[in-house]
């Protein structure tokens, strides 16, 4: 490669770099192909992901007869959590219900024991069920379904 084409490569990684800042992106994948059909992938993923704080209702049909709405509410991590607060023990996608079809398996509301499935979170294409680890009534859900988490991202938090 030439001194030119790596300035220009290296402008090009310090853009998606800037694009995933501004756009709060998890991760960039981009694969380039020169006239000399030579390759150069380049994959980014940003350490210091959070989803956007905004607050959305997701509507589930459990059965015919009965529709519930739940308020979820995605909080940056650097708010200050009680110790009821159960976190990510992985990365991966959170799943709060074992398949579409599926009633959720906690809601604002609900009583739960320790050891009670609360949700999901796909890891490496394995479903892993996250456990309570306290017991309690669920008072707040901080993430939504099918929603990128981080390590020790805030879950639910209990009362």
């Amino acid at each position: 490669m030439k001194k030119i084409d790596l300035e220009m490569e290296k402008a090009f990684i310090d853009y998606l770099v800037e694009t995933m800042k501004e756009r709060n992106l998890s991760s960039l994948e981009v694969t380039r192909t020169f006239e000399d059909e030579k390759r150069l992938k380049i994959k980014i993923c940003n350490s210091n992901y959070f989803p956007a704080q905004k607050e959305s209702i997701i509507t589930s049909n459990y059965s015919p007869v009965s529709k519930e709405e739940f308020i979820v509410k995605n909080n940056p991590s650097n708010s200050t959590f009680s110790v009821n607060t159960i976190k990510s023990p992985m990365v991966g996608t959170v799943y709060l219900s074992p398949s579409p079809e599926e009633p959720a398996f906690i809601h604002v509301g609900k009583k739960i024991n320790k050891g009670d499935t609360i949700l999901i979170i796909e890891a490496m294409k394995t479903m892993n069920q996250i456990p309570s680890s306290i017991e309690g009534t669920v008072k707040e859900i901080l993430v939504n379904n099918e929603s990128p988490v981080e390590f020790d991202t805030p879950l639910v938090i209990i009362e």
